[in-house]
């Protein structure tokens, strides 16, 4: 059995793989995935189906000074990965509209509703993320 944070390492893998035909080869640095031109921080999560959610944290560096990256957020759910991927303005909005948890750290809350509503962002709720969700193949065996 992987623990959540060897699943996150395969899902940012994975996203990777999946977009080096579009932006070249990689490397990571922490939670960066730095492509030639483009970098794309990444957040992982578990889904936890208590409160519906996923839930991630940023650090106060990242946002404090966020520059022209974009997010990606994955999303694992069993055995099934989703990720969404949001534009460098799209997440100074997002990060914007986060409350600090800390003076170190604001948390992304995004919420499955169970009575078949749809996918959202609980600090920007009109953000259509619905909308961007896409299947991620990871091998977790």
């Amino acid at each position: 059995m992987l623990t959540p944070r060897a699943c996150g390492i395969r899902c940012r893998i994975a996203f990777a793989e999946n977009y080096k035909f579009q932006y070249g080869s990689y490397r990571f640095r922490n939670s960066k995935i730095l492509f030639k031109e483009e970098i794309i921080y990444s957040v992982y999560s578990d889904f936890h189906p208590k409160p519906s959610q996923w839930w991630y944290g940023i650090p106060k560096k990242e946002w404090d000074d966020w520059g022209n990256q974009s997010l990606v957020i994955l999303m694992k759910d069993g055995n099934d990965v989703n990720y969404a991927l949001l534009k460098p303005n799209e997440a100074i909005e997002l990060l914007k509209r986060c409350k600090a948890v800390s003076r170190d750290e604001k948390k992304i809350n995004i919420r499955m509703p169970t009575d078949a509503g749809k996918i959202y962002i609980v600090e920007w709720d009109q953000f259509p993320i619905a909308n961007r969700v896409q299947p991620l193949k990871v091998l977790f065996n």
